[in-house]
C-alpha cells in the first residue's frame, strides 16, 4: 500500500492512490477538497461499510441500502478527535441486535479503525430505511 502526495499551491495537496488511477484532492481552507480530519472520517466510513459487508453474507443476508455517515467531535487540545459517531442508515432484513453484532465485528477488523487512538469512542447510531 502506497500513496504520494504532491503539493499543487498554496495549501493544496493532491494524493496520488498506489494504482495510479485515482486522485483525492486535499486543502485545510476547504475549498472544495476535503481536509485530512474529513479523510480519516471518510476512511473510517467506506472501511465500516467493507468490512460489514462480509459479515452479513455470514448471516446469509445483505443489505438493499445502506448510507454511513461518520460524524466527529474534535477535542481542545491535543489536536484530536474526543469522539467519533458512525450513523448506518440500512435498509435490511436483520434485526437490530444481530446488525449491532456485525457492526461490531466489522469494526474489529477495519485497519482504519484500528489505526485510531484507542482511546477515542466510537459510537454507532442505526436507523433503519
Amino acid at each position: 500500500m502506497k500513496t504520494k502526495i504532491s503539493w499543487q499551491e498554496g495549501p493544496t495537496y493532491k494524493a496520488s492512490l498506489s494504482n495510479g488511477e485515482h486522485f483525492i484532492s486535499g486543502d485545510k481552507d476547504r475549498d472544495g477538497a476535503m481536509n485530512p480530519p474529513e479523510m480519516i472520517l471518510a476512511s473510517l466510513a467506506v472501511c465500516a461499510g467493507l468490512f460489514l459487508k462480509p459479515e452479513l453474507k455470514k448471516l446469509k443476508t445483505d443489505w438493499e441500502e445502506l448510507d454511513i455517515t461518520a460524524e466527529a467531535v474534535k477535542a481542545e487540545a491535543p489536536d484530536l478527535f474526543a469522539e467519533i459517531t458512525l450513523n448506518y442508515e440500512i435498509k435490511t432484513e436483520l434485526d437490530v441486535k444481530e446488525l449491532e453484532q456485525a457492526i461490531l465485528k466489522s469494526h474489529d477488523n477495519c485497519l482504519v479503525s484500528n489505526s485510531l487512538d484507542p482511546e477515542i469512542p466510537i459510537k454507532y447510531n442505526i436507523e433503519y430505511k
